[in-house]
């Protein structure tokens, strides 16, 4: 039975490791060699090293959760449109996770996925450049599945599970997602860029609502979201007035 579903996930591309440090590090190992098939991806569910955003940890229990990262080549985008494919992967990890919860799931800047207050996934993307184009676009994923109990230094933190008191088939539920990519990465091909700008906006975490934030030297603040840059940058209402932040430079405290 296993057996044939390995084989099936490598009919679709998707190369699977019992164990990885990293899929993300697999996968720059595996562009260093050779050219792999658009839309390739390198999955583990068990990830001894994961990272999230600015180096921060991704904890995974073994055989519970997904880690994958998926290969792509968006040479059509240039380098200061490049937060665009962070929008686009973010909305199609978002309408998967909704699909199965069946409750309302959010984005939190700049590609974190949110039930409930919670954070159930996230999103990791390490572009390659040259001069001005992209070569190649690695997106890693990591997403809480049928893990119930987790560290506390992940912070606020749920799975499927824990909403749908049900097992998911992690196999299954990799293929979905790599469907699921497929429609969205379909639409930055197609320039559907509008569609997508709109829909991150509609299912942005706290916008328009006043949260507070922790700037990187420490300052606690409250504002309002009010947009984001084409660069990707967070535009907040503060009561000293709008500002822009990269993601070095601020956090929202959910």
């Amino acid at each position: 039975m296993l057996e044939q579903v390995f084989e099936t996930l490598k009919r679709k591309n998707i190369l699977y490791h019992i164990t990885l440090p990293s899929t993300q590090l697999y996968a720059q190992g595996l562009l260093s060699k050779i050219k792999p098939i658009e839309g390739t991806a390198i999955l583990t569910y068990n990830q001894t090293v994961g990272k999230g955003q600015l180096g921060a940890k991704w904890l995974s229990e073994p055989e519970k959760n997904i880690c994958v990262s998926f290969i792509y080549y968006p040479d059509f985008i240039a380098v200061h449109k490049q937060f665009i494919i962070s929008k686009a992967f973010a909305l199609a990890l978002r309408e998967l996770v909704e699909s199965i919860i069946h409750i309302p799931v959010y984005i939190k800047w700049p590609n974190d996925i949110i039930v409930n207050h919670k954070k159930i996934g996230g999103i990791l993307i390490n572009n390659a450049i040259q001069g001005d184009k992209l070569v190649n676009s690695i997106i890693g994923i990591g997403l809480n599945v049928n893990q119930t109990s987790f560290p506390t230094e992940t912070g606020k933190a749920t799975s499927i599970k824990m909403i749908s008191n049900e097992d998911t088939d992690l196999a299954d539920l990799v293929m979905r997602l790599k469907d699921a990519f497929t429609k969205y990465y379909q639409k930055l091909i197609n320039r559907e860029w509008y569609e997508i700008d709109q829909l991150y906006l509609q299912y942005l975490y706290g916008l328009n609502i006043y949260l507070q934030f922790i700037s990187d030297d420490g300052k606690v603040f409250e504002g309002s979201i009010i947009g984001i840059e084409e660069n990707g940058c967070l535009l907040v209402k503060t009561i000293e007035g709008q500002k822009s932040f990269s993601i070095k430079q601020i956090k929202l405290v959910l």
